[in-house]
């Protein structure tokens, strides 16, 4: 029985350790996501700068914009698959 406590009292400090581990990435990308939030505006107020004082196409600008993003959300959702990996081996 003492045995049984002890391991169950390992495996909850593990637990803790994976979730502290966790909550700290799922700061980190929430960091990162208001980062992008606040490029996104910078790159909307650049789009409505330069429209007025050049002559390329808002769509360019635009699809530029949304691979640049989804390149981003590829390399992200990577990250959150190996954690998650990680995190189940645990």
């Amino acid at each position: 029985m003492k045995q049984r406590i002890i391991q169950e009292v390992e495996q909850t400090e593990q637990e803790e350790k994976c979730l502290t581990e966790y909550k700290q990435e799922m700061d980190l990308l929430m960091q990162e996501k208001m980062a992008h939030v606040e490029e996104l505006r910078q790159i909307h107020a650049d789009i409505n700068a330069d429209s007025c004082n050049r002559h390329i196409p808002t769509s360019t600008v635009i699809n530029e914009a949304h691979w640049s993003s989804t390149r981003h959300n590829l390399l992200k959702f990577s990250s959150l698959n190996l954690f998650a990996e990680m995190s189940a081996q645990h």
